[in-house]
């Protein structure tokens, strides 16, 4: 093939080894194989000849091709819910069982002042306070989130307030699950 003709030359030419991964008609399906083309050479360091040496990686290529789908999906799913979340009317913000921000919105944003590239990846006590009506930190044990993640249980409310960046307060409706 045109393919095969072009590597034997490029071995020629260049006076070194070309490995190619080509699709191969073989009966009736179709194999994979990984082809490495070494020059021999002379007493003299010239090319007499070219030695091919194929194998089968038709097993390796499906793979390969499994994983790109797979990550191509993966990427696809994460788009949409980034797309989701951005389209929430209320600020989101979720953060993992360490309390690691992972996820904030646009609408987070304009209720806290902060930017999202500047919490994720940060606990969020280092970025907000949890405060009652009258601006006193509500006590670790008595947070929604410490509740939720103790219990196991949906932990919702109306009654507390975030600090903003600014150190103003906001009022806030939690659901922690």
């Amino acid at each position: 093939s045109d393919k095969q003709n072009h590597s034997i030359r490029e071995v020629f030419e260049k006076g070194e080894s070309v490995y190619r991964e080509t699709e191969t008609p073989f009966g009736p399906k179709t194999l994979w194989l990984g082809t490495w083309l070494v020059p021999l050479k002379n007493e003299k360091g010239e090319i007499t000849s070219i030695m091919g040496v194929s194998r089968d990686v038709t097993e390796t290529k499906l793979t390969e091709k499994k994983l790109v789908d797979q990550a191509k999906t993966i990427s696809e799913e994460k788009a949409k819910d980034e797309a989701m979340i951005e389209s929430i009317g209320e600020g989101l913000i979720a953060i993992d069982q360490d309390g690691t921000i992972i996820a904030f919105n646009t609408e987070a944003e304009k209720l806290l002042y902060w930017k999202t590239e500047e919490v994720l990846g940060k606990h969020f006590r280092e970025v907000w306070q949890l405060v009652d009506k009258d601006g006193n930190v509500i006590a670790v044990d008595k947070r929604p989130v410490e509740q939720a993640i103790a219990t196991g249980k949906t932990i919702s409310s109306t009654d507390y307030f975030y600090t903003r960046k600014d150190g103003s307060k906001v009022q806030v409706g939690i659901v922690v699950s």
